[in-house]
């Protein structure tokens, strides 16, 4: 899977996804810091990545629909590595859908 976190994610995030086998890029590596919603949902798209976020204004739905995205995980505050991890250790990105 491709990812992008946003500014508001720590970097060890994208740290962790890549060592999980996945693909990780920061809105703050790009020079996004600071971006307004719409640009860092364009960013995202462009590069056909997962925006993941703790902004619950850029994870909404209403003002930016699915078929304008890649897609958007919001995560909740507070400790999100043993969750979100959980989620993508479960299976090899490469794994057939079951696996």
């Amino acid at each position: 899977m491709k990812f992008k976190l946003d500014k508001n994610l720590p970097l060890e995030l994208a740290d962790d996804l890549v060592l999980l086998g996945h693909e990780a890029d920061t809105v703050n590596s790009e020079g996004l810091k600071g971006a307004n919603d719409l640009t860092v949902i364009q960013a995202a798209q462009a590069s056909e990545r997962i925006l993941m976020t703790l902004d619950k204004g850029i994870a909404s739905m209403l003002r930016y629909p699915v078929h304008e995205q890649s897609g958007t995980v919001l995560v909740p505050p507070g400790r999100i590595w043993p969750p979100i991890c959980s989620v993508f250790c479960s299976r090899s990105p490469h794994a057939p859908a079951g696996a």
